[in-house]
């Protein structure tokens, strides 16, 4: 892919052939092109994305680009670009050159519809801000579609709530009983004033995001050395394996992508 130039946001389309042109973009994890002509999109990503941290790297990312134009207002040629905040350059994706009035579907279409798709790898984008996809048709700039990421609003790491409950277990036997029910209290509503609003599934085991889908699960209870862990994925048919774990929790990476995981589970066997 090629640098270009920064460009600015482009300005509201104001001439009478531009008004009647549009343009839009399908940021995904992955877009597949089926022998049967259909597409198949996976984990599509709306205009807000919330990362668990800065910076934060796609390990893919796919784009399907789709410009639509009179046919009596063809282009000539058209540059897809690539803008990612904190990144002074915009990164050209490709070039389509005409000519376009062959490509028509049939003479009497009244629309020229220009489809360009794309899988990116290792995309970093260092802060927060817009992914901004643009385009240079001919000598005007086109505003494509973007996507804005930011963190949680209350972000933190869920490790800090993990250790006070392990402290507390460990002195509460030294300790006077109105003194241990306070700490007990106290404890509770440190948890429940910091916790976010993360899923937590039958068994009451806390389902985290984290980066390039991967989840940490928080078990219910401390688990002994020996205690087997299965995982239990709807749908069945997910593509996962567990990374790490501990008595507290384990962390699982899903290959097939988290947007087609629907629950997980837990099963305990000690």
């Amino acid at each position: 892919m090629k640098k270009a130039k920064l460009a600015k946001k482009p300005d509201s389309k104001t001439s009478e052939e531009i008004l009647n042109r549009s343009a839009y973009c399908v940021f995904a994890d992955e877009i597949r092109s089926e022998v049967n002509g259909k597409q198949t999109i996976i984990g599509i990503y709306g205009s807000d994305v919330i990362v668990p941290q800065f910076p934060f790297t796609f390990e893919t990312l796919s784009l399907q680009i789709t410009v639509r134009t009179p046919v009596d207002n063809l282009f000539k040629e058209v540059r897809f670009f690539l803008s990612i905040p904190g990144q002074e350059n915009s990164t050209e994706l490709t070039t389509v050159t005409g000519p376009f009035s062959d490509k028509r579907k049939s003479p009497s279409d009244r629309y020229f519809q220009l489809t360009y798709a794309s899988k990116l790898k290792n995309i970093v984008v260092p802060e927060k801000g817009e992914v901004i996809v643009w385009a240079q048709i001919d000598n005007e700039k086109m505003f494509v579609g973007k996507m804005r990421l930011a963190l949680p609003e209350n972000q933190f790491n869920p490790d800090i709530l993990v250790a006070p409950m392990l402290h507390y277990k460990k002195m509460r036997e030294n300790l006077a009983q109105n003194l241990r029910d306070q700490l007990a209290i106290d404890i509770v509503n440190l948890i429940v004033s910091e916790l976010p609003d993360y899923p937590v599934n039958d068994s009451g085991d806390m389902v985290v995001p984290l980066a390039n889908n991967r989840v940490k699960i928080y078990f219910s209870k401390i688990l002994k050395d020996d205690t087997k862990v299965t995982v239990n994925m709807i749908p069945t048919d997910v593509d996962f394996k567990v990374l790490e774990q501990n008595s507290i929790g384990m962390i699982i990476e899903i290959n097939s992508g988290m947007a087609r995981v629907q629950e997980i589970s837990l099963q305990y066997e000690d």
